[in-house]
């Protein structure tokens, strides 16, 4: 009975660890001629029809972090590399959406060195042609509830993203129920985050007031540079800071003060430094701090991954490496990498219907918490007085007792404060993801339900206007009527009247003539 019992515990545990497939949509989109862009989607593990349970679409940072391989197979996708199932799934809340974005990265390539994104807007434009394309080629997606989460530089891409697909959807182009976005620990104003690194580590008590004021002189050159709008040279300057914290601080993690790893991915090997020698040394360092942010072990058997098993999975052509162009995407945005997108959250908040939410780990340097604060309390959000006088809550899960996370809410925007996590907020807080996966799906079902309520009281509003307008000229149309024949009625009254005053006439002239 013991060994039958060890046996049935073994088949559960070996059920619970490797994965039946889940249903997936795969495929390449032209963005622009020469432009091949690649994107994939999990079948939610929902019961019932794919069709009636949201979508989520994954944006990574970087720029030129592969979001179909490092967030889906490192982060919050169904699998990890070696095909387990991941207890922080996010298809266990949504149908789930990688694309390899801007054209470079990951699978997604160009054919020509000129088609590299070089702005914010172009990356937008590119997303609305993928997902208008992927959309009108799966209609089911159309209807679902659809929430853009990001992470990093992602976020400052959803910015602009969303504001494109809002307007593409009132023009007509694509049909969407486009509902909210959530943009997690992201590069929307990076004078914020990195005129705040100082202080963040000096009350961490990771620098001396010395090793603050090392830290505080070099984004002073940071800010300097972006006053001046030599936003090249601030890209250089920026990471030119990073060297600074990372010496003061004895290599401190930017994606989690706290964490116990060592940061080998920072200093790059003599081959690297080959490979990569046309960047400007400052940027290359830059490069393999973000796009590059996990420990060799791992990006290594992640690459051997992506270009082996998974890309014959996904019929991935020969000619395409995985990663192979990523470096080419962070290299042509240097010049659009500092400037911010603070007007763009404002405009949807301002402008749009969707829900725009915010969720910072508290742990995270790069884009840490006290930063992101400061650009929203500078935001010129025209509801942000009612927001910042709302209650803030606390959140909890089952994993330990304590507060997991905070948040605040006005309307259509809220904000997350997550406890214990650093910058990968999947990662270091797998079940407050997915419990505020719950959260933001609630408030962009709110605020469509608000929209639509708008939109049948106005509706309402000119069907009762049509109404009376209606009831004024068909009162207007009897009067008029009414006027008519007592016109009508006069003239005949008038003619009767002279008919008889004729008659008289003669009977008079009559009665002369017989005298």
């Amino acid at each position: 009975m013991k060994k039958l019992f060890c046996i049935l515990l073994t088949l559960l545990i070996l059920s619970h660890s490797k994965a039946g497939p889940l249903d997936e949509d795969y495929g390449y989109v032209d963005v622009r001629e020469g432009a091949h862009m690649f994107w994939v989607v999990y079948h939610t593990e929902l019961p019932g029809d794919w069709s009636t349970h949201p979508l989520i679409l994954w944006l990574q940072g970087g720029p030129g972090v592969s979001g179909v391989g490092y967030g889906n197979f490192l982060e919050l996708g169904p699998y990890d590399i070696n095909g387990n199932l991941r207890e922080g799934r996010w298809t266990k809340k949504a149908n789930l959406m990688f694309i390899d974005n801007p054209v470079g990265t990951g699978y997604s390539y160009v054919d020509s060195p000129d088609l590299y994104c070089t702005n914010n807007t172009q990356i937008a434009d590119d997303l609305v042609t993928l997902i208008t394309s992927v959309f009108t080629n799966y209609p089911d997606m159309q209807k679902m509830p659809f929430f853009v989460y990001a992470e990093s530089y992602g976020g400052k891409m959803t910015a602009d993203f969303a504001i494109a697909l809002d307007a593409a959807i009132a023009r007509g182009d694509i049909t969407s129920n486009f509902q909210g976005i959530a943009m997690g620990d992201s590069w929307i104003s990076p004078m914020d985050s990195v005129n705040t690194w100082g202080s963040y580590l000096y009350w961490m008590g990771m620098v001396n007031k010395d090793g603050q004021a090392q830290i505080d002189a070099a984004a002073a050159r940071t800010q300097e540079a972006v006053d001046n709008g030599n936003w090249v040279e601030a890209t250089a300057q920026c990471s030119i800071t990073e060297g600074v914290v990372e010496t003061v601080t004895y290599g401190v993690d930017f994606y989690n003060v706290l964490s116990e790893d060592s940061n080998a991915y920072f200093v790059p090997n003599p081959d690297d430094e080959k490979l990569y020698s046309y960047f400007e040394p400052e940027m290359r360092k830059s490069f393999f701090r973000h796009v590059k942010p996990y420990p060799k072990k791992v990006g290594d058997e992640l690459d051997d991954f992506m270009n082996g098993p998974q890309k014959a999975h996904w019929n991935i052509s020969d000619d395409v490496t995985w990663g192979d162009q990523s470096c080419y995407v962070d290299y042509n945005l240097r010049g659009d990498f500092m400037k911010p997108v603070v007007e763009s959250v404002a405009y949807l908040l301002n402008n749009s219907h969707i829900h725009v939410a915010v969720y910072t780990g508290n742990l995270d340097l790069i884009c840490n918490t006290p930063g992101t604060y400061r650009w929203i309390e500078n935001m010129q959000y025209n509801q942000k007085s009612r927001f910042v006088e709302t209650k803030r809550e606390a959140l909890h899960v089952s994993t330990y007792s304590n507060v997991a996370a905070y948040s605040q809410r006005y309307e259509r925007f809220s904000l997350f404060t997550i406890l214990r996590s650093g910058h990968m907020v999947p990662i270091d807080a797998p079940e407050m993801s997915l419990k505020m996966i719950d959260i933001i799906t609630g408030y962009g079902n709110e605020t469509v339900s608000a929209k639509r309520k708008a939109e049948v009281a106005k509706k309402l509003h000119k069907v009762k206007h049509a109404k009376v307008a209606l009831h004024e000229a068909k009162e207007n149309k009897e009067t008029k009527e009414t006027l008519h024949e007592t016109a009508e009625a006069i003239h005949l009254i008038k003619q009767e009247a002279e008919k008889i005053k004729e008659k008289q006439k003669q009977v008079k002239q009559t009665k002369i003539k017989k005298k």
